[in-house]
């Protein structure tokens, strides 16, 4: 299995509707079983996936199953100069490779 890096997510599920933190699971950055939350800056290293130049990038991501209903599935993990800011579904981001991950522009103002 290869290694990846976590984010920690407070979010709604997309099956049931109950509210939980969340692990979703990414490979991008340093990759080397880095645990992350919303606000944390992205580590570099020689295990690194990406691009470091990208200011602004969403990342397929997998999320652990639902406490309540089990539920998993993918999300956009987005970067914004180097700062982890959020989660949305991967329909924001249609050109998403899964597994992989793209530069884009327009997160957030």
């Amino acid at each position: 299995m290869s290694a990846y890096n976590t984010l920690r997510v407070y979010l709604e599920c997309q099956s049931c509707g109950d509210k939980a933190e969340r692990d979703v699971q990414f490979r991008y950055g340093h990759v080397w079983l880095y645990e992350y939350a919303i606000g944390s800056v992205l580590q570099w290293g020689p295990a690194a996936v990406g691009d470091q130049g990208a200011s602004r990038v969403a990342v397929d991501g997998w999320l652990d199953e639902c406490p309540k209903c089990s539920f998993e599935g993918r999300v956009a993990v987005f970067i914004r100069e180097g700062i982890f800011c959020g989660v949305g579904p991967t329909s924001w981001v249609p050109a998403l490779p899964e597994l992989g991950w793209i530069p884009i522009e327009g997160i957030g103002a």
